[in-house]
């Protein structure tokens, strides 16, 4: 175990959750119970005043297993999908060139048990020994890429001049700065609009990435991303056929309409005297509900 490896969190009920503390918030907090029991990556690795080494590291989530295309296409709208950066599958690596944010890969082509989320909120510390192996073994672990990525938005290591492509959006940390991709702004506030010429922009990325993801599953029968499960790709709703009346009134007139009109006042008003000639020839035809012959 050291650092990159993806580790596993103990139980809340076995530690005292205090030894897991931010210290990155200006408030130092504990982690949330619901943290527990989750994997997790080591950062940084080192030894504090009582010489009992300590390790620093990020949470990782998979959301209540949200896919990756319901990710992608969410990610603007749901802040706690901002402050996290996705672990992608091997098979998924093209991608990488169509999303506008930094994504993670594990070295070796290794993969997660399932679809996974980087939270890039919180930094947390605690001591290395309680800390257990992922799923029984540290072998997993972020390439060298992913690591210097987050070590370098956190601060651990000096920072490099971000490119000029975060004259765009200037509240752009390193980590997102640090990777080449399509680049156009996007409102940040969720009291803002964003404008429709920006938001076409985004819809068409996201349908991009769809579509790789469906030639994904073409290409590489044995490709999954959650639970052995192949990924979801939505579905258009079949066509309705519009029925004759609906057919119809798309083409009338002002004139049509008023005859309509005219022939439901009329009705309404004589209803009376219609029921009464039914009954008549009922009775002098020899009508049985309609259903029988003239007599």
């Amino acid at each position: 175990m050291n650092i990159n490896s993806i580790v596993y969190l103990p139980p809340i009920d076995s530690i005292d959750p205090k030894e897991f503390t931010c210290t990155r918030c200006h408030v130092a907090h504990p982690l949330e119970s619901r943290g527990f029991e989750h994997p997790a990556v080591i950062l940084e690795v080192g030894p504090n005043s009582g010489r009992e080494t300590t390790a620093r590291f990020l949470c990782i989530t998979s959301f209540q297993d949200v896919d990756l295309e319901n990710y992608v296409a969410d990610r603007n709208s749901r802040p706690s999908y901002r402050s996290s950066l996705p672990i992608l599958h091997p098979a998924d690596i093209h991608l990488k060139a169509l999303l506008d944010y930094s994504v993670l890969t594990l070295a070796n082509g290794k993969v997660m048990k399932k679809q996974s989320y980087v939270k890039i909120d919180c930094l947390y510390k605690t001591k290395l020994s309680l800390l257990n192996p992922y799923y029984h073994t540290f072998d997993k672990k972020l390439d060298v890429e992913s690591s210097k990525l987050l070590r370098l938005h956190f601060s651990i290591e000096p920072a490099t001049t971000p490119d000029i492509s975060t004259a765009y959006r200037p509240e752009l940390s390193v980590l997102e700065a640090h990777q080449p991709r399509l680049v156009f702004p996007v409102a940040r506030n969720s009291n803002m609009h964003t404008p429709r010429s920006l938001e076409g922009q985004r819809r068409s990325l996201i349908s991009n990435s769809l579509q790789a993801v469906q030639h994904n599953r073409s290409t590489f029968p044995n490709y999954n991303t959650i639970n052995g499960q192949s990924p979801r790709v939505p579905v258009p709703p079949p066509k309705r056929t519009p029925s004759i009346l609906s057919r119809f009134l798309s083409h009338a007139t002002e004139s049509t309409y008023k005859v309509l009109a005219y022939v439901a006042r009329f009705l309404w008003k004589n209803a009376g005297n219609i029921i009464a000639w039914a009954g008549y020839c009922e009775r002098t035809l020899g009508w049985e509900g309609g259903g029988g012959d003239l007599g």
